[in-house]
Formats: structure tokens, sequence, C-alpha cells
């Protein structure tokens, strides 16, 4: 499984470049080094929480890598099942 983040660029220019990185990119890239079951897991749990700020978009929470007290929140957009891929937007981050 791969997530795509969209709108990177644009993230980098309102987080700054190292936040994006060391936290939204490398949460999420921590994700795909995983064994799938718990990737699958992952997204599948976070479909049964209430999302916090999305509607009625399907949500997706991941620990901050680099911040034990937060997660990150992001919107899933899409998935491309030939490609495995889910097309994720950054929402914003959630304190602990």
């Amino acid at each position: 499984m791969k997530l795509e983040i969209i709108g990177l660029k644009k993230l980098a220019s309102e987080y700054g470049q190292q936040y994006t990185q060391e936290h939204i990119q490398a949460s999420v890239d921590r994700i795909e080094t995983i064994d799938e079951d718990i990737q699958e897991r992952i997204i599948s749990d976070s479909a049964t929480w209430m999302p916090a700020s999305q509607g009625n978009k399907w949500p997706l929470f991941l620990n901050d890598i680099a911040d034990k007290n937060s997660m990150l929140e992001f919107k899933i957009l899409g998935y491309d099942s030939g490609e495995d891929t889910y097309y994720i937007e950054f929402v914003g981050r959630i304190k602990g």
C-alpha cells in the first residue's frame, strides 16, 4: 500500500519544509514500511472514528512520528486499486 499526499508543495509553503518533511511526510512514510495487515487495520480503524473536521469524508489519523503527543489528521480522497494507492490530503494536527 502507498499513501500519496496531495498538495505537498502547498503544505511546505504553509508549514515550512522542515515540519512537512519531519512530521507529515515521515509519518506517512513510516506507515508504508509496516506489515500490510497492520496498514489495512489502520485504514479501516480510521474509518470508524468520528471525523473531526471533514464532514462526510473518510478520515485517516496517523501518529506524528516526530511528536509522540500528537496525531495527524488526513482525509482520504480516493483509492487506486491497480496501484494500491490511497490519495490523501492533510487536514491538521490533533494534540493529545
